[in-house]
């Protein structure tokens, strides 16, 4: 975290039911790049697994915001 730019805006889409990469472990990266005074949001999918097809439709939507900006 400490070697990402200011102003870098981070955003984590997880899938509600991830069983490999958790959600409250995204949820404590971006709490700590808050605290740091970073742009971050977390996106929980509901029901989404680990795999991208779950999270594909929010993820393109995020995206697509975050390049309409």
């Amino acid at each position: 975290i400490s070697g990402i730019a200011p102003g870098t805006r981070i955003i984590a889409a997880v899938g509600t039911s991830d069983n490999n990469t958790f959600p409250q472990l995204s949820q404590a990266y971006i709490d700590a790049t808050r605290a740091r005074g970073l742009p971050a949001g977390f996106v929980p999918v509901k029901g989404a697994g680990h795999s991208f097809k779950g999270l594909q439709s929010t993820v393109e939507k995020l995206v697509k915001s975050e390049l309409s900006k």
